[in-house]
């Protein structure tokens, strides 16, 4: 039998590490949309020649 352990830590940034903290997330949320947008970009290419193909 597996057991698996949590363990959760509590933090307290101080000013600087929340600014910086704040900053990767925004990083990390523009680089998440702007893929999620290029694939859905690749997404709705894909679907109209997939129709051009079937339709001839």
């Amino acid at each position: 039998m597996k057991v698996k352990k949590v363990f959760r830590f509590r933090i307290y940034p101080n000013k600087n590490q929340i600014a910086f903290i704040h900053k990767t997330m925004g990083c990390t949320r523009f680089v998440y949309n702007y893929f999620t947008g290029k694939q859905k970009q690749k997404d709705i290419y894909w679907y109209r020649v997939n129709e051009m193909v079937q339709n001839g």
